[in-house]
């Protein structure tokens, strides 16, 4: 018993918090380097910036969550998606951390709500996505803050997503310079050294950054590649002899809604779809049947394919290839995450 209340004296604060308030035991050394990069900020006189490439299902959200619950000021995390924000608010509820989310649709009272109890310490995490960042009604709000760490989840999408159809990526840069948070974290599974520069180039301007790396293999996932004339009658094939739950991966909104048809119409009758277009309550509705589900399949398109932490995910069908090597690391690394075996599997006509 003594040995075991010395034991807990001595243990660092960031390895007590991740046992007592994230249930984990160890945290890995890069982890540890992500998380020390945030809190140096506290002593540093020069803003901290550094990018973060860690694979799926490495526990990037732990190296932002962490130290923002003993931070000297509010943390701001920025995703592209909507079933992020979902997903990053059920992960820390459930851990009893309450966090403030800031969406398009919201009323002013809400938002005003949210940034107060950030202001006061009540809350410690503030979820939001670029374009609400860059909108006048939250970037009045957010100004009054004094943010101690922004970090861009799936930073990515500054190249991919901001270049062609959602600008508020390339705006982000402005967002940190009015903000001016101590430290600026930029977390990603994939970004080839095009891709790492551009994300530098648009966050960090000119200034200089640590780069925190690990190997990007994941050895638990099993990929292969079905040559095929008739891809519905693979995906069939593939359905009944996959393990689940599963995911099919389409690029349409059309196209995932007709593959749900199509599968629910042979007798399979666990599934669901999911896109960009659904309403919120649609979305939330398929998110909270698929996170229960033991069985389910989900046919998305890459709307469901960055981050979201269901950890049980057996298999992953590409029905159409996706648009890059980036893309097909993300939506193929939403299986395995708990670390036992996965299946990947990509349909080629």
């Amino acid at each position: 018993m003594e040995e075991r209340q010395a034991t807990a004296e001595h243990e660092d604060p960031v390895a007590r918090l991740a046992r007592e308030r994230f249930g984990i035991d160890y945290l890995f050394p890069l982890q540890r380097m992500a998380v020390a990069g945030v809190l140096d900020g506290a002593a540093s006189e020069e803003p901290v910036r550094q990018m973060i490439l860690f694979p799926t299902g490495f526990g990037k959200s732990l190296c932002f969550q962490l130290p923002a619950l003993i931070a000297p000021g509010p943390s701001l995390v920025v995703y592209p998606l909507l079933a992020l924000m979902n997903d990053q608010r059920r992960s820390l509820e459930k851990r009893g951390i309450p966090c403030a989310v800031f969406r398009g649709g919201m009323e002013n009272a809400e938002r005003e709500n949210g940034i107060r109890a950030l202001r006061e310490g009540r809350i410690k995490i503030g979820i939001t996505n670029p374009e609400c960042l860059s909108s006048p009604g939250l970037a009045r709000l957010v100004d009054t803050l004094e943010v101690f760490h922004l970090a861009i989840d799936e930073a990515h999408c500054v190249s991919e997503w901001g270049e062609s159809f959602r600008p508020a990526y390339l705006r982000l840069g402005d967002c940190i310079r009015r903000i001016k948070p101590k430290v600026v974290s930029a977390f990603t599974a994939t970004a080839s050294p095009q891709v790492g520069e551009a994300i530098a180039r648009y966050l960090f301007g000119d200034g200089g950054y640590s780069l925190i790396t690990a190997d990007m293999d994941k050895p638990n996932i099993r990929y292969s590649v079905v040559p095929s004339v008739s891809p519905r009658h693979s995906l069939i094939k593939l359905l009944d002899a996959l393990p689940r739950p599963l995911i099919v991966f389409d690029q349409s909104r059309p196209g995932v809604r007709l593959l749900c048809e199509f599968i629910s119409n042979r007798g399979i009758q666990e599934v669901k779809f999911y896109h960009a277009g659904l309403s919120r309550e649609e979305k939330e509705a398929v998110e909270e049947w698929f996170m229960k589900c033991e069985n389910g399949i989900l046919v998305s398109t890459c709307a469901y394919g960055m981050g979201v932490d269901k950890k049980n995910i057996r298999s992953v069908v590409h029905y159409s290839a996706p648009p890059s090597v980036e893309a097909y690391i993300q939506e193929s690394g939403r299986a395995g995450r708990d670390g036992d075996i996965a299946r990947a599997v990509l349909i080629k006509d």
